[in-house]
């Protein structure tokens, strides 16, 4: 368990160490993001129309949508699909009186998220059997390459986020993890590993 606990600690540390260089020394993060022309016409629209923070789509329903006939859900619903069509489409958070975490203190939440997951890997290739090295790389990488891929694609299929962005934060994924499975590979070896009798 030592093990588990010195691989969670590295491979956290590796990972969040390769997210801060892919957001604030690597420029492809940055160029998938773009600005408003006129940001303060658009804060100012955003204050008139957001009533609390929170998650916004354009177009969507009335909150009462639900509540119809379904009849008249299928009107509804087919009009927003139509204004989806023609563009164009939002989503997204809006925090209204900003943001009242400093960044150390995002840094540091960030930092321990990362390292909670590799313990929950560190785990899975501790009561795995999985004796050889590459092996147990393998399986890391394949975890790097699943996380990024379930956590960035629906985003990309249901909200069209764009293409770029998304495959930036899915490589972020899988390349944070491929580094950390480097050395936690070779920390961590499987509790116990029994052999199949024939």
């Amino acid at each position: 368990m030592v093990r588990v606990i010195i691989s969670a600690i590295i491979g956290g540390l590796l990972v969040f160490a390769w997210s801060m260089v892919s957001w604030m020394v690597l420029p492809y993060h940055f160029q998938s993001i773009h600005q408003f022309k006129d940001e303060a016409a658009v804060t100012k629209f955003i204050k008139d129309q957001a009533d609390q923070s929170g998650i916004y789509v354009l177009p969507f329903p009335a909150a009462d949508t639900l509540s119809k006939p379904a009849d008249e859900q299928k009107k509804i619903w087919d009009e927003v699909q139509k204004k989806q069509q023609e563009g164009p489409m939002m989503f997204s958070s809006v925090a209204l009186k900003g943001t009242e975490v400093s960044m150390q203190h995002k840094m540091i939440h960030g930092l321990i998220l990362q390292i909670v997951g590799a313990f929950i890997i560190s785990l899975i290739l501790w009561g795995f059997c999985c004796s050889g090295y590459f092996c147990r790389l393998f399986t890391i990488i394949s975890i790097g390459l699943l996380v990024g891929l379930l956590g960035s694609v629906p985003s990309y299929i249901w909200w069209q986020f764009s293409i770029p962005f998304t495959l930036a934060c899915a490589a972020d994924a899988l390349i944070g993890w491929s580094i950390a499975g480097l050395f936690m590979a070779a920390i961590v070896k499987p509790c116990r590993c029994k052999k199949e009798s024939r």
